[in-house]
């Protein structure tokens, strides 16, 4: 007689049912639907960073894409400067991407007990 294998927390390892694999499956189905929906609205949400008091501005859509960036032309002629802001700006807008695909994902990805935390 064979022993039943023990897995960490006192599960047993076995083959799951069909209903089991059927909800599985729907919740695949489910998931995949929405993370198809929420890679649409990444691509037409955006953010906008300024940097300097806003002499330059960057906006940037939540799939990582530049769309405008605007500038002061008083900035442009001390490149150093300009530079910086630049480099000051896309980092926020950056920033303020993840914090925003973060941000869409609670609010449109279903939830999936214990994987909470994946994104």
């Amino acid at each position: 007689m064979a022993r039943k294998m023990r897995g960490f927390g006192g599960r047993n390892f076995r083959k799951p049912s069909q209903s089991q694999m059927k909800n599985l499956l729907k919740l695949q189905e489910e998931f995949q639907n929405a993370m198809a929906a929420l890679e649409e609205r990444y691509e037409s949400e955006t953010v906008e960073a300024s940097a300097g008091g806003g002499a330059v501005k960057v906006i940037v859509t939540c799939s990582y894409k530049v769309v405008d960036v605007e500038y002061d032309e008083d900035v442009v002629e001390d490149k150093d400067m300009f530079k910086d802001l630049l480099i000051a700006a896309f980092n926020q807008a950056l920033e303020m991407v993840e914090n925003r695909r973060k941000e869409l994902a609670d609010e449109n990805l279903p939830k999936i007990g214990g994987l909470e935390n994946l994104l």
